[in-house]
């Protein structure tokens, strides 16, 4: 008996069985490999553990008190600084007058200059996601890396490595717990961040590239798009590919609805498509691009009534997900589209390149747009579709413009929920804005307000 028990202390009720062994086993590491060898053996007694040898050790065990504690202070000195940055930004928003404050949420757009540069990856940065709750963002790169990191204060999280080729796009579910990724090596990715971003699932099927990836409401299943013209759904839990739909081409990008009904996909046959995925068939087809549609983005609720004006639409009360989308080609077009028709609302022209990334402002004014021009453009839903603004080479690196890639609008918060360290979540949560951007210069940049 130990002599916890003994002394008739309540066994360490937080920690599983797993756990506590390898607490266990990473405290008489450390304690050999520092010479502390009474307090190693009294341990070892104490802990049950005779058997225990820190020379044949688990090697996930080696070290791993020192990265705790080290991670542990890092946390602590990233929370002092968390909490001396909201001290300041809560004094700024008590002086700061209650129209201007609320505009500066409502209608921000990007401005010239990034607020924040994330530089890491090897080569050129392919997708980028923002995490559903945290200050989080996703990268894929085609250094056949993904990376996890902190867009608030401009670090590395993890470097997540299993895939083999490049990766081409990345997703969180809703709740944030598990990121998928999908791949050149035809191969789809499960990653969870609460379990130090091991991967936990291969989903294997797809005959060539994995172009896109997206969690279907409530995480339970995943819907993928690739070059050997189909779109596939998953179950994630036992990693099986439960239907696969013909898509008739090589499908370059997707999005999906919040509810999860509607998809719509581009590709190499020059077709923007909207599919219903409850009945696995296509519904509508926009015709109207010349080239290669690579960017695709379904419209928020918010811009549907400025797209119903644009189209010359009448009014009307369907506010369902997934009723217009926007889709960019190579041949320099970006076309808004009903979706459950097909028929085109609007082209907006003046990208001088591929459009590489589509994304709507929450506010449903404004879509964003990047391009190979190396330009980022932001366009006026109720001023006829205009470009308001262009962002000029967010991406130049020493005078040479670079390529952007991909873009993402951060996700509302809209229910937090529990927070991963098990303390409550704040009871009225706001939506953030930024907006990132990434590039064939390595680097994602973020815009926030």
């Amino acid at each position: 008996m130990s002599a916890a028990a003994t002394n008739g202390m309540a066994p360490l009720s937080s920690l599983t069985n797993s756990q506590r062994e390898e607490l266990h086993q990473s405290i008489l590491e450390y304690m050999h490999r520092s010479g502390f060898e009474d307090a190693y053996e009294a341990l070892k007694k104490d802990a049950d553990m005779p058997d225990f040898s820190a020379s044949t050790a688990p090697p996930k065990v080696v070290g791993l008190l020192e990265k705790k504690w080290t991670g542990t202070v890092r946390l602590q000195k990233k929370v002092i600084a968390y909490e001396q940055q909201i001290a300041n930004l809560e004094a700024e928003l008590k002086a700061a007058p209650t129209g201007r404050r609320a505009a500066s949420q409502a209608d921000w757009l990007p401005s010239n200059d990034p607020s924040r540069i994330l530089e890491g990856h090897r080569k050129q940065v392919i997708s980028v996601v923002f995490h559903p709750t945290f200050s989080v963002v996703a990268t894929a790169s085609e250094d056949c890396d993904v990376k996890v990191w902190d867009w608030q204060s401009g670090e590395c999280e993890a470097t997540l490595k299993g895939h083999t080729q490049s990766v081409k796009d990345v997703d969180f579910d809703a709740k944030g717990q598990f990121l998928a990724t999908s791949s050149a090596d035809t191969q789809i990715k499960l990653w969870d961040s609460n379990n130090q971003w091991r991967c936990t699932k291969t989903l294997a099927g797809h005959e060539h590239v994995v172009s896109a990836v997206r969690f279907l409401p409530g995480g339970a299943q995943l819907v993928s798009a690739s070059r050997d013209e189909t779109i596939r759904i998953w179950e994630a839990s036992s990693g099986y590919c439960v239907r696969t739909i013909q898509g008739g081409a090589w499908i370059k990008c997707m999005s999906l609805a919040e509810d999860g009904q509607t998809l719509v996909t581009g590709g190499d046959d020059q077709v923007a498509k909207a599919w219903n995925l409850t009945s696995a068939q296509s519904k509508a087809e926009c015709r109207e691009h010349a080239h290669v549609v690579d960017a695709i983005a379904l419209a928020p609720a918010a811009a549907y009534p400025a797209l119903r004006q644009l189209g010359g639409m009448p009014a009307s009360n369907q506010n369902a997900p997934g009723l217009f989308a926007a889709s960019g080609d190579r041949d320099k077009t970006i076309i808004i589209w009903d979706t459950a028709s097909g028929h085109p609302v609007k082209k907006l022209l003046g990208h001088d390149g591929w459009i590489r990334g589509l994304c709507w402002a929450p506010n449903g004014k404004f879509l964003l747009s990047c391009a190979d021009d190396g330009k980022l453009k932001v366009w006026d839903l109720k001023q006829g579709g205009r470009c308001c603004r262009t962002v000029e080479n967010p991406h130049d690196e020493n005078g040479r413009s670079r390529f952007l890639t991909s873009m993402a609008w951060a996700r509302a918060k809209v229910d937090a929920g529990p927070r991963p360290d098990g303390e409550s979540a704040t009871a009225v949560v706001p939506r953030i804005n930024a907006v990132a951007t990434t590039g064939s210069d390595t680097r994602i940049c973020i815009w926030t307000p």
